[in-house]
């Protein structure tokens, strides 16, 4: 009995066998993929290569890079002095269409790509860049891409660079608005002096006085002599003799409960009239 079953055994066993290398070779898929060699050659040389070129060839140049994919372009330009407005372009696979199908030992766009263009290269230094020229569809077309670049700044500068960037854009937009702040202002109280006409309020010929006890200082008093139409502001710190008094000057205007200021050096600011007092930020002259 088992004599007459070992060739039907044999049989099936090659059969199973057939089928598992058969699966095997049908889940493998076709693959043009290839290692990359590059050839250093002379920047001038480039176009003339890559035109050249018949099969996947790779090739190290040293360049400078003028415009990187930002601005509505998708590539980069090479050229080899920072004088030279144009050159040659070559963009990154990731700014590529085509489906590439070599696979690069030094394939490393990623790192091209990963933060702004703006912050990892300088106009003015030269990199060492690898590129791969290669049929992409197996019918004869040469195209290029760029694989690597060497001399990018590291990405702990990069973040560095980049947050630095948008602290100061942040600094000068409030700066900016501050100042836009203070103009707007100024232009209130310049409208709100000159609707004021020569109406100087129930201030003619009157002081108001404010008095505090600062530190390093001592006993300081501040006090506004109201004139006909002009002011002085005097603040006077007697332990400091002498040098414990400031005066400024100007001219004054009132607008309902609204007291205009125009200092001698040309700037508006304002208080506000509180039954005999007059107020100015928190401060009460009384």
């Amino acid at each position: 009995m088992k004599e007459k079953w070992t060739p039907h055994i044999i049989a099936v066993l090659s059969f199973v066998v057939f089928i598992v290398l058969g699966l095997a070779c049908a889940s493998t898929p076709e693959t043009n993929e290839s290692e990359v060699v590059y050839l250093e050659i002379p920047f001038s040389e480039l176009r003339e290569k890559i035109n050249q070129a018949k099969t996947t060839q790779g090739f190290i140049v040293e360049a400078y890079i003028i415009r990187t994919p930002r601005s509505g372009h998708s590539s980069f330009e090479l050229v080899s002095s920072p004088s030279d407005k144009e050159g040659i372009s070559i963009s990154t696979h990731e700014y590529s269409t085509i489906s590439t199908r070599v696979v690069s030992n030094h394939a490393n766009s990623q790192q091209i790509d990963r933060f702004r263009y703006d912050l990892r290269f300088d106009e003015n230094k030269l990199y060492r860049i690898y590129i791969c020229a290669y049929d992409a569809y197996q019918d004869g077309r040469i195209f290029a891409h760029i694989d690597k670049i060497e001399g990018l700044l590291d990405d702990h500068v990069v973040i560095a660079a980049k947050e630095q960037v948008e602290r100061e854009a942040a600094e000068a937009a409030r700066r900016q608005e501050k100042i836009e702040r203070a103009a707007a202002e100024q232009e209130r109280l310049t409208n709100l002096y000159r609707q004021a006409g020569n109406n100087f309020g129930n201030l003619r010929n009157t002081s108001r006085r404010y008095a505090e006890d600062l530190a390093f200082v001592g006993y300081t008093i501040t006090t506004y002599n109201f004139g006909d139409g002009d002011y002085i502001l005097e603040s006077r710190s007697p332990s400091l003799g002498a040098w414990g008094t400031e005066t400024t000057t100007g001219t004054y205007r009132v607008n309902g409960d609204t007291v205009i200021f125009l200092s001698s050096k040309g700037e508006y600011s304002y208080g506000t009239i509180v039954g005999t007092a007059l107020r100015i930020g928190n401060t009460v002259y009384r």
